[in-house]
């Protein structure tokens, strides 16, 4: 037996607004990959056992963080300000836990897990000591650039002690590739905990350099540390040529004063070799500053969705213009821009062009 059922516009409306969207890759990526702390028992309070991390993804996504540190206690805690990405974590480590901790290296591993996707691990280290130690801002640097394109820009690597007047040298090497690592300066004197001494490593010599990976090392040599000799890994990927493109490659917002629309558009940014890093400025050319692109301080890696919105605000009638510009040192046409046009017009009343609407399907 079959029925005929008569479905109204609203509900129709109301049924697609319920589908799911299509999904989208899930890729997890972490402002850093490593942490390290370091603890002098004889010193407390000495050291920074707080730090931060920022998650993101090719598109918002829930996530589940987790902390493990195996069978040596639970020194390791995570906290964060939200639930699904953009998210930042707040990493804390307490060797005064119950047992504290006796002088040693320690390793944690903290695990978050997007909703579906592979869980992104970041490894957590902590050496407690009763003797002062040297503190570097990251364990692991990362260089990137495609062939044709420009050198990455230098990186600061921060050096802070648990102890007054460290007094350190700095030696780089690589493993592969010639003579492409610099570190500038080479010697100096941490002044006191808190206050770190600034070195600048950088990328040289290496346009002629093919594809390929490259390591290196900066060795943090302090006589008077307990961890003196701490390398610091230098990871240079060089690229094939790539070039940043966008879908779609201009964007049109429309807004009708008084109207309770919503104004967001998803821009796709891919590149034509590999995966390549990338930041994302939105401008607005003429009526003030309306156009915004979500997670505009964060890094994002191709390919990736960027979340664009146009707040009308106190906009009159008219057509204003802005862009989207895409920003990646391994591009070779970086900066790239996506023209985006916003288009505000007076209260108006739609005429659907016929007097009813009438949708059926049978069962």
């Amino acid at each position: 037996m079959s029925a005929k059922k008569i479905l109204s516009l609203s509900a129709i409306v109301a049924a697609v607004a319920c589908l799911p969207a299509t999904a989208q890759a899930q890729t997890l990526t972490a402002s850093r990959g490593q942490l390290y702390f370091v603890h002098q028992r004889s010193a407390p309070g000495s050291s920074n056992l707080t730090q931060e991390i920022d998650i993101t993804a090719s598109v918002n996504v829930p996530i589940t963080v987790t902390a493990n540190t195996g069978s040596s206690g639970p020194w390791l805690l995570v906290g964060q300000n939200n639930t699904a990405t953009p998210a930042r974590l707040t990493v804390l480590v307490n060797p005064n836990v119950n047992p504290p901790l006796t002088p040693a290296t320690y390793t944690g591993t903290i695990t978050v897990t997007p909703q579906s996707g592979t869980p992104l691990n970041i490894t957590v280290s902590l050496v407690v000591s009763d003797s002062p130690l040297v503190q570097p801002s990251t364990t692991v640097m990362r260089f990137q650039f495609s062939r044709g394109g420009q050198l990455p820009a230098a990186q600061q690597l921060a050096l802070n002690s648990t102890a007054q007047n460290m007094n350190f040298a700095l030696t780089g090497v690589t493993g592969s590739g010639g003579d492409w690592l610099r570190v500038e300066p080479t010697t100096g004197t941490i002044q006191a905990p808190g206050i770190p001494a600034n070195v600048n490593v950088s990328v040289t010599n290496a346009i002629g350099l093919p594809v390929g990976t490259y390591s290196g090392l900066v060795t943090i040599t302090a006589p008077a540390a307990a961890n003196s000799g701490l390398q610091v890994q230098v990871v240079l990927q060089v690229l094939e040529e790539s070039r940043i493109t966008t879908a779609p490659s201009a964007i049109a917002f429309e807004y009708v004063t008084g109207s309770n629309l919503g104004n967001e558009r998803v821009l796709y940014v891919s590149s034509t070799s590999g995966a390549i890093p990338f930041t994302v400025e939105a401008v607005s050319d003429t009526g003030g500053t309306w156009l915004a692109a979500t997670n505009s301080n964060s890094t994002f890696t191709t390919p990736a969705y960027v979340h664009l919105t146009a707040a009308p605000g106190t906009l009159g009638a008219g057509t204003y213009n802005g862009r989207v510009r895409i920003i990646s040192t391994a591009a070779t046409n970086s900066p790239f821009e996506v023209p985006v046009t916003f288009r505000v017009t007076p209260d108006a009343v739609l005429s659907p062009g016929v007097d009813s609407l009438r949708f059926s399907f049978q069962t």
